[in-house]
């Protein structure tokens, strides 16, 4: 078993946050220059990290019984390793692009890396879709009291989320399941209560977020268990209210007082949800480790954060949004497809049921666009639901084996 040592903080950072920057800017040309910010791109590297290793995951699980973690570790590494390479190689074209057109300074060259964090231009303001431009104005008082009081109520659950380190009975299971990987380099060949050799559970078979926990464990040189109940709440409870910020800012638009006021009622019904063991409250801020608790906290505030822009786009005029801003929100489903799966299979089925009505509302509501436009739309639906519908025959057939 691999011991903590000195480096562990920096190991973390190296595989949670610089490893997906990097895969980021590799896959930064997808997105549209506006939003080529840090945050999204490192967003987009890591759900597509995260995305990556599902697929890794699956095979080395069906194919190898008893080194399957062990193999998934070599490959999954190597993936990394040429997808943070690509990034770096960008990124150092980039400033040599820089220094050979005469560009200096640490900012002009950071906005190079990173245009979506460019200032707001005279020309921005007359922008016909001037309404999601970014225009640097006065903080109300009111806004900020309910940014404070947002942050003090998430600084109160990370700290009760770390120190406390909530036990739920599904640990002997799911963290279980982390720890057997990293300690014997095996992928659902023992049965997480006593440790026997078993079958492959068709249940949890597919959803490889506890295998990915491990991972994250050998990588960086920590227990298991201690990056369940310790780390974990410090990068996901954030991340989920960061899907909810995304969702208040398009719901109340230019409002981004209400926003903050938004964040802090989320905060409250999360503190004091905890009326039973079944509720997403707990699951929330108590079982993050848990696939399902990131599935409802997460995949579908995402989900309808994303149908939201598609809502959006599909109500404004044609030709009036770039190429890739109309496909930015469509890659993020997508690779939410991939993820339905890898957090928990009952996402399979949930995710997808919610992606094609929201998209079927998106396409009979907004869609002013010819019979071919929504042709279109239905073939980009089609193909973000191929991931889960892929998950789901494996699922099945899984099902049938036993």
């Amino acid at each position: 078993m691999e011991s903590a040592h000195a480096y562990t903080p920096l190991l973390l950072l190296l595989w949670l946050f610089a490893v997906p920057v990097l895969t980021g800017l590799a896959m930064a040309p997808l997105l549209p220059p506006d939003r080529q910010k840090v945050r999204t791109v490192w967003f987009l590297g890591f759900l597509t990290d995260l995305a990556l290793f599902e697929p890794v995951a699956v095979f080395c699980m069906m194919r190898i019984v008893y080194a399957g973690f062990d193999m998934l570790t070599r490959i999954y590494t190597v993936i990394l390793i040429i997808l943070s390479a690509a990034g770096l190689l960008r990124g150092v074209l980039i400033l040599h692009r820089c220094r050979r057109e005469g560009v200096r300074g640490r900012e002009a060259r950071f906005l190079h890396l990173f245009p979506g964090h460019r200032p707001v231009e005279v020309a921005d303001l007359f922008h016909p879709r001037r309404g999601r431009v970014r225009i640097e104005q006065r903080i109300a008082k009111s806004e900020l009291l309910y940014a404070v009081i947002f942050l003090v109520l998430l600084l109160i659950q990370l700290v009760m989320a770390v120190l406390y380190a909530p036990f739920d009975g599904d640990d002997a299971y799911y963290v279980v399941q982390s720890l057997q990987s990293q300690q014997t380099g095996t992928i659902q060949t023992l049965i997480p209560y006593i440790g026997y050799s078993t079958v492959l559970d068709y249940r949890h078979a597919l959803a490889e977020y506890p295998v990915w926990i491990a991972y994250i464990a050998r990588m960086s040189g920590i227990h298991a268990t201690i990056l369940s109940h310790t780390v974990l709440p410090l990068l996901w409870i954030p991340l989920c209210y960061a899907m909810y910020a995304c969702c208040g800012r398009l719901i109340f638009k230019e409002r981004t007082d209400l926003v903050a006021l938004f964040l802090c009622f989320l905060c409250l019904f999360s503190m004091w949800g905890n009326v039973s063991i079944y509720t997403p409250e707990t699951f929330f801020l108590m079982r993050t480790w848990q696939g399902k608790a990131l599935i409802g906290n997460f995949v579908i505030p995402a989900l309808f954060c994303l149908l939201m822009i598609l809502f959006r786009q599909e109500g404004a005029e044609p030709g009036e949004i770039p190429v890739r801003e109309r496909l930015f929100p469509w890659i993020m489903l997508f690779l939410l497809g991939v993820l339905s799966g890898f957090f928990s299979t009952s996402g399979i089925l949930l995710v997808g049921m919610l992606l094609v009505s929201g998209a079927a509302v998106v396409i009979l509501s907004r869609g002013k666009g010819t019979l071919m436009h929504k042709i279109r739309l239905l073939v980009l639906t089609g193909i973000c639901c191929i991931p889960g519908g892929v998950l789901a025959l494996m699922s099945l057939l899984l099902r049938g084996d036993m």
